[in-house]
């Protein structure tokens, strides 16, 4: 029997106050997939005290580090293309003329998304640790009575991650230079979701270009140090055990950094949501299909 593709998408955050929640249960679902249809995945949780277990995270540690210098690549093309703009290019024209690169640095960040998730799933982290961990963290900062709400979502995450880098909350309006870019998406119609354009809100004030660039090296170095904690190594015969706290204390950290590039990139959280999906549906076909 065919796998159904998710049709309630957590994209409308009425419905569900949880939307990462939701998203992290498909993935599950979606490596339950794979385990059935004889891919040689691991069963989850891992045991990470084992060799094995510490290469395979350390194998989606590299996935991610992949993604993300794509997604950097797909971002410096779009900053080249602003600066060697004619000047007498309208903002509108220059958005439709990038749109399908803009779609591209979207759709890398849903595939990175997919696998942090994996990592969280292999480390036995629920979407409830990282709740309790963020709400905690608010409230030291006091966060919670500057308006950030205690639900797992993508617009609160972000704006935790942002408050923790920048030690502020930056209204998006005090950014200048900023371009829409308003994407006509077809291909999702077909997924089983409703169809609704991606939206990103490129800056290209330098200072801020600056801050996305430390964004990338931040959030690749937060992943690395995942795979630091990890030292169980084939050639070595004394070994030491992982300390459990402390890595998915740093996974945490990886999780929040990655949500403080979004921010910085200026995807729409819907249109983030949405992409994440889109993939999630793409990926359960392709199983049930036998990659064919």
């Amino acid at each position: 029997m065919m796998h159904p593709l998710i049709t309630n998408a957590p994209i409308e955050e009425a419905k569900d106050s949880s939307p990462l929640k939701l998203f992290y249960g498909y993935q599950k679902q979606l490596i339950d997939l794979y385990i059935g249809k004889g891919v040689s995945l691991p069963p989850y949780p891992l045991d990470v005290n084992i060799k094995s277990s510490q290469s395979f995270i350390k194998e989606l540690i590299y996935f991610i580090v992949e993604e993300l210098t794509e997604t950097h690549e797909a971002y410096r093309k779009l900053m080249a293309n602003y600066e060697e703009a004619p000047d007498d290019l309208s903002p509108t024209d220059w958005a439709m003329s990038n749109n399908i690169l803009a779609l591209d640095l979207i759709e890398e960040t849903s595939d990175i998304y997919h696998f942090i998730n994996e990592i969280l799933v292999y480390l036995n982290m629920d979407m409830g640790l990282i709740r309790v961990k963020l709400k905690n963290d608010a409230q030291d900062l006091g966060m919670l009575e500057d308006g950030l709400g205690d639900a797992l979502t993508v617009e609160n995450v972000t704006k935790f991650a942002r408050y923790v880098s920048t030690n502020k909350i930056k209204p998006s309006s005090i950014f200048a230079r900023r371009v829409l870019i308003d994407i006509p998406v077809t291909k999702t119609s077909t997924s089983g979701i409703k169809s609704k354009n991606y939206k990103i809100s490129l800056n290209f004030d330098g200072g801020t270009q600056i801050q996305t660039q430390l964004a990338f090296l931040d959030c690749i170095n937060s992943f690395v140090n995942i795979g630091r904690l990890l030292k169980k190594k084939k050639w070595r015969e004394g070994q030491v055990d992982t300390d459990i706290d402390m890595l998915h204390l740093v996974a945490y950290k990886a999780f929040i950094s990655f949500f403080d590039l979004i921010e910085n990139l200026g995807i729409d959280y819907q249109s983030f949501m949405q992409a994440c999906l889109t993939k999630q549906n793409i990926n359960r076909s392709r199983i049930e299909q036998e990659y064919k």
